[in-house]
C-alpha cells in the first residue's frame, strides 16, 4: 500500500487505513533523495522519521524505500523542469543524472554514495522500524523521472547495493521499476518488459534481489491488460533469473477513467487476482489518500467500495497459493487458488459487464460442483443453490468449504 502524506497533517486529512496490509512503499511521502539531501553533507530525516514512527504505531510493515529524484545542486541540468510539456511538481533537475556520474557509468558518483551511506546508517541506528527493501529508481522509462542512461542507473545500483549491504546484510535490493509509457524515443523501451530487457543486458540484474515493475494499463484499456503486462515482464525476469521474486510495486486506476464506485472495487480486485498465478509475489496499491488515482478513502465518508473491497481481497489472498495463471473463456475470467487449510477456491468475473448508480449487470455462470459457497466483494458468504451463480464486473470467490 502507498499511503499519502495527508496522514501526517495536523490534524490528519484522513486516518491510518483500517484494512490490513503488509508492505508500504515510500513514494508520495515527501522523502525523496532531493527532499532529504540539502547539500554540503546536510540531510533532513525528520519526515522520514515521522513515517517510521507512524508505521511503528500502526503495524508491522515491510518498508520499501525508493531511491530517486536527484537534488538540484548536483544535477547535470539544474534548470530542467522535468515536466516535458506537462504540469509537474518535480524538483528542477531531479530527472537528470548527477554531475559526478558520466553517461557511460564512470565517475566518482560520490554525492549519491554519500546520501546512500547517510540514509542507510540513519535507519539502522535507532529503535524505529528499519528499512530492508531498497528500490533503485522510480519509472526510469518515464522522462519526467529519469533522463539519464542505463549505464548510469546500473552504476548507481551497484554503488547502492555495496553500501547498503555492508550496513545491513539482511537488506534486499529491487530493480528500477519501469512502467508502460510512450515517453521513449525508442519504442522498445516503452513497456516494462522491454525496458527491463535492456537494463539486464546492461548488467543491472546482478545488483538486484527482486525484479520490480509497475502494472498500470493505459486509460481506457480494460484492467485485464494487467495480465499481459505482468506476463510479459515475468518472461523477461524469469528468463534472467527464475530464483528472484517479482513484485508489482505500483498499480491503481485513474478516477477520471474509472469513476463508478462498484467498477473501482471490481478493477482493484481483478488487478490483484490476475497476477499471483504469473509468479508476482506482491502488489502495492497506489494509493490510500489520493483523490485522482486508486482512491480508497473519501474524507467525511470513510472507505469507499474499493477500500472495503481491498480488505475483503486481503482475506482471500493472504496465505493463498495460485494453482496456475488465470484463464479466460470469452469475457469470463477464472483464477484458481488453494486457500490456507487446503480449501479449493476460484475467483470468477465477467469482464463484459458493468455497473452504474449502484446497479451491476450479471450473467449466469456454472461452477464446478466442488464449490458449495461463494463470497462477494462485500465480504458476504453465500451458499450455492442450483447449478449456476450470477457473476459480473466484480469478482466473487467460489469455495469448496
Amino acid at each position: 500500500m502507498h499511503v499519502d502524506v495527508g496522514v501526517l497533517n495536523t490534524p490528519p486529512t484522513y486516518p491510518w487505513p483500517t484494512f490490513p496490509f503488509g508492505t508500504v512503499r515510500m513514494t508520495s511521502t515527501e522523502t525523496k533523495w532531493s527532499q532529504i539531501d540539502k547539500g554540503g553533507g546536510n540531510y533532513d530525516f525528520s519526515t522520514l522519521d515521522q513515517w517510521r514512527k507512524l508505521y511503528q504505531q500502526n503495524g508491522n510493515y515491510d518498508i520499501i524505500y525508493t531511491i530517486y529524484s536527484v537534488p538540484t545542486y548536483i544535477s547535470c541540468n539544474p534548470s530542467d523542469s522535468c515536466s516535458f510539456g506537462s504540469s509537474s511538481d518535480h524538483t528542477p533537475g531531479s530527472c537528470d543524472p548527477p554531475t559526478d556520474l558520466n553517461p557511460d557509468g564512470t565517475g566518482t558518483d560520490q554525492t549519491f554514495k554519500n546520501f546512500i551511506t547517510a540514509i542507510a546508517n540513519h535507519v539502522n541506528s535507532d529503535s524505529l522500524p528499519k528499512i530492508h527493501r531498497w528500490e533503485m529508481w522510480n519509472e526510469p522509462n518515464n522522462f519526467t523521472l529519469w533522463n539519464g542512461t542505463l549505464a548510469q542507473l546500473v552504476r548507481m545500483a551497484q554503488d547502492a547495493r555495496s553500501i547498503i549491504l555492508k550496513i545491513d546484510p539482511t537488506a534486499q535490493m529491487l530493480t528500477p521499476t519501469p512502467v508502460t509509457t510512450t515517453d521513449q524515443s525508442n519504442p522498445a523501451l516503452n513497456s516494462p518488459s522491454g525496458w527491463m530487457s535492456a537494463y539486464l543486458a546492461a548488467g543491472g540484474g546482478q545488483y538486484a534481489d527482486i525484479f520490480s515493475f509497475h502494472g498500470y494499463v493505459e486509460p481506457g484499456h480494460p484492467v485485464e491488460g494487467v495480465f499481459d503486462v505482468a506476463n510479459q515482464f515475468q518472461v523477461v525476469a524469469s528468463g534472467s533469473d527464475a530464483s528472484k521474486p517479482i513484485w508489482d510495486t505500483e498499480l491503481g486506476y485513474s478516477t477520471a477513467d474509472i469513476s463508478d464506485p462498484d467498477l473501482q472495487a471490481g478493477w482493484l480486485a481483478r488487478a490483484y487476482l490476475l497476477q499471483p498465478g504469473l509468479g508476482v509475489k506482491r502488489v502495492t496499491w497506489f494509493e490510500y489518500g489520493a483523490t485522482n488515482f486508486g482512491t480508497l478513502y473519501v474524507p467525511g465518508i470513510g472507505l469507499n467500495a474499493a477500500g472495503n473491497a481491498y480488505g475483503v481481497l486481503y482475506g482471500w489472498l493472504n496465505g493463498a497459493t495460485p494453482t496456475g495463471p488465470c484463464t479466460s473463456s470469452g469475457d469470463v475470467w477464472t483464477c484458481d487458488f488453494t486457500l490456507s487449510g487446503g480449501v479449493a477456491a476460484q475467483a470468477v468475473w465477467d469482464a463484459s459487464l458493468t455497473c452504474s448508480g449502484g446497479n451491476c449487470t450479471t450473467s449466469p455462470f456454472t461452477p464446478d460442483p466442488v464449490y458449495i459457497k461463494y463470497e462477494d466483494l462485500q465480504g458476504v458468504l453465500h451458499t450455492i443453490s442450483g447449478l449456476t451463480v450470477q457473476i459480473g464486473a466484480k469478482p466473487i470467490l467460489l469455495k469448496s468449504l
